[in-house]
């Protein structure tokens, strides 16, 4: 999934990236990695690159006026490079372009199976490394509840209450009008408003939350919800049909194997409009939470 780039766009794009490389000398010979130009352009204005610092051979990035070296995606402070292996990287993983389906052994394998079955899978995820959390501070200001708070901002979304971070808004207004037009054009072709509809989906919304300051399940790490970055979206009732996986296995050990039908999902055209902006899908996770996207628009360059 790429965004939709006019030439001006792609133009703007590229004179950014020669900008966030005029601090680099001329005598610096190392590439940038596609890894950091992803975040410069996921955050224009906003993440730059300073230059590639021979002493501790790594790429130095400003965020927001925040110095911090690459360190592999950890965006470290230099007191911290000493650490780098206690920290886990951003980049931990690639956002599918399709959803992961259970029938697909290529993916799904028995060492895979057996893996997420185990004990052990619970207890890595309760041990698994935290992320140095700096990056998120200086993009969001939320290194600690009071700080976050003083930009979550109240407005309405789809017809209900949102609070989100206010640097989201406009995003989430482009993905508000999308979803509004695609409604449009389902009802002037006579579209069913049954399961799988964008119509559908706007009916059974009973509840959209987002800023709440909490930890993320079986981890330490805290949650996109507790910086304003990330929406749950809750229908009004989903039959016999499940949305999170954690719920699934309190009483299901083969809850990775539950058949794509029998998971709730919002409509694709309606992840495709959140996906355009920058927001990726909790339902093309592994570990699938079909309620949850969140704002992550560096994993789609």
């Amino acid at each position: 999934m790429k965004f939709k780039r006019s030439v001006h766009t792609r133009v703007s794009v590229f004179l950014l990236l020669c900008a966030s490389m005029s601090f680099c000398s001329l005598s610096c010979m190392e590439p940038l990695p596609a890894d950091i130009s992803a975040f410069v352009r996921g955050y224009p204005g906003e993440v730059r690159v300073v230059n590639y610092n021979k002493q501790y051979q790594d790429w130095l990035i400003n965020v927001n006026g925040t110095d911090l070296f690459w360190a592999g995606s950890r965006f470290l402070p230099q007191t911290e490079l000493s650490n780098i292996n206690k920290w886990r990287p951003y980049l931990d993983y690639t956002y599918s372009k399709k959803i992961p389906d259970p029938e697909d052994s290529t993916i799904f394998t028995k060492d895979f199976i057996a893996q997420l079955k185990s004990d052990e899978f619970y207890e890595s995820r309760r041990a698994q490394n935290p992320y140095y959390t700096a990056f998120y501070d200086a993009l969001y200001d939320c290194a600690t509840r009071g700080a976050i708070e003083k930009h979550i901002v109240k407005i309405s979304f789809l017809g209900h209450n949102l609070n989100i971070h206010e640097k989201l808004v406009p995003a989430i207004k482009r993905v508000e009008k999308e979803i509004y037009l695609l409604k449009d054009k389902e009802i002037k072709h006579k579209v069913t408003p049954e399961y799988g509809t964008v119509q559908f989906f706007l009916e059974q919304i009973a509840d959209i939350q987002g800023y709440s300051w909490r930890e993320v399940s079986d981890t330490s790490n805290p949650s996109q919800h507790s910086r304003g970055i990330a929406i749950d979206i809750l229908p009004k009732e989903w039959s016999t049909k499940n949305m999170y996986w954690r719920w699934r296995a309190d009483w299901d050990d083969d809850w990775m194997l539950l058949s794509l039908d029998r998971r709730w999902m919002p409509a694709l055209d309606v992840v495709k409009a959140f996906e355009k902006e920058g927001f990726i899908w909790g339902g093309k996770w592994y570990l699938w939470d079909d309620m949850h996207f969140e704002y992550r628009p560096e994993l789609f360059f």
